[in-house]
């Protein structure tokens, strides 16, 4: 019962964090990385194997410099604009990553189900 319920809340908080990147692709990405890298060991949201490198050191600063490119565009109307257009595909792979790299634990079924739901 209590992996029934570990299970759940992984994939709420994965479906969470991957719906908050149609609103700002890459900041979702960029707390989950920080989060994981920084908090204490029993925190680490980032369960999927294949997914680690996103608490690496060049990670982060990529990630850093998109949120602040991403914040930054939002304030001029014409880069805002085309940065909609650009970030289309953009959100929707961010959402299936943010939702694979917390829930990479589960079955393989379950982890593709989740990226395909959250992306």
């Amino acid at each position: 019962m209590e992996q029934l319920f570990t299970h759940a809340v992984s994939l709420a908080v994965g479906l969470s964090l991957a719906a908050s990147c149609g609103l700002r692709a890459f900041l979702p990405l960029f707390v989950l990385a920080i989060v994981s890298r920084l908090g204490p060991e029993s925190l680490s949201l980032i369960q999927s194997e294949s997914l680690q490198w996103l608490q690496s050191t060049p990670a982060l600063i990529a990630l850093g410099v998109a949120v602040v490119a991403e914040v930054t565009a939002d304030k001029f109307p014409a880069v805002d604009h085309l940065l909609d257009l650009i970030q289309g595909p953009v959100r929707t792979i961010a959402g299936g990553l943010t939702c694979v790299a917390v829930v990479g634990h589960l079955p393989v079924w379950a982890t593709a189900l989740a990226a395909i739901v959250a992306g």
